[in-house]
């Protein structure tokens, strides 16, 4: 299979919102070893030039040069992932780590993720914002939904933090499967599926989403009806400068606004239901 390769030097804070960005367009795979620089693969025939365009000239200001796109032959995604993949640790609450890092002491929980193309390792700062802001959420003996699931991460530290159920979904099969094995390698059951918003049955008392903006307002009114009273939404995948516009569309749907955290230019923010 054919792919091309980008090579994006740019500032240092920015990675992580371009990376974002990148996998919006089917980008699959990204090496950010070497400072300032961040290598992005793509497969040929799904390479989606204009939008690339669009990107690249939103973050002009940020983005130094760019070499690119160079053909090369797929390679072993695992074995580049795994040469950059280093544990993560949010305050003394988590430490997630690879199948290959060894047991580490002193955390509250210590979780085994192998992410494969799935998004949600804890390294992006939505994915560390949404883990972190999750201590402030009675989870005990709560009925949870984890809305684009990923690796399954947030619904398995709710199910460590005393969830009675977790409901996962993602729109991506191998992020499905993903989350399975990761249940599985961290000793919880959850309920994960393919689909979408639609599939929400019944009503959770906290609703985890960690999307993008645009998702979010899409389905903001569909959370409500799936509610209960004084229920928790905790969400994240979009930017500091989207939270009013985030703010607006929970407001709209009896969403009180809580609290808010920052990492990296990425938001987190809590409501409660009305």
């Amino acid at each position: 299979m054919q792919y091309y390769r980008f090579d994006i030097r740019l500032e240092e804070d920015f990675k992580e919102i371009l990376l974002a960005e990148l996998g919006e367009l089917a980008f699959e795979a990204f090496d950010d070893s070497e400072a300032r620089i961040l290598t992005a693969w793509v497969q040929k025939a799904l390479h989606d030039a204009q939008g690339l365009a669009e990107i690249l000239e939103r973050y002009e200001g940020h983005i130094i040069e760019v070499k690119g796109p160079v053909e090369e032959e797929e390679r072993n995604w695992n074995e580049l992932w795994e040469s950059q993949y280093e544990p993560v640790v949010i305050d003394d609450f988590v430490h997630i780590r690879a199948p290959f890092h060894p047991h580490q002491e002193g955390f509250r929980f210590e979780l085994e993720i192998e992410p494969k193309m799935s998004f949600g390792t804890g390294h992006h700062g939505t994915t560390a914002g949404m883990v972190r802001m999750m201590q402030q959420i009675d989870m005990r003996q709560k009925r949870v939904l984890d809305m684009g699931s990923g690796t399954g991460i947030l619904g398995i530290v709710a199910m460590k933090l005393g969830a009675k159920a977790v409901h996962a979904i993602d729109i991506e099969a191998w992020a499905v499967e993903n989350a399975i094995e990761n249940a599985k390698r961290n000793a919880v059951e959850m309920e994960v599926e393919l689909g979408t918003a639609l599939h929400m049955t019944g009503t959770y008392d906290v609703i985890l989403a960690n999307i993008n903006r645009n998702i979010i307002l899409q389905d903001i009114a569909r959370y409500a009806v799936h509610c209960t009273a004084g229920a928790a939404l905790l969400c994240s995948g979009f930017y500091i400068e989207d939270v009013d516009m985030i703010r607006e569309g929970a407001a709209l749907n009896n969403f009180k606004f809580e609290r808010e955290s920052n990492e990296n230019n990425w938001a987190t923010v809590l409501f409660t239901k009305l």
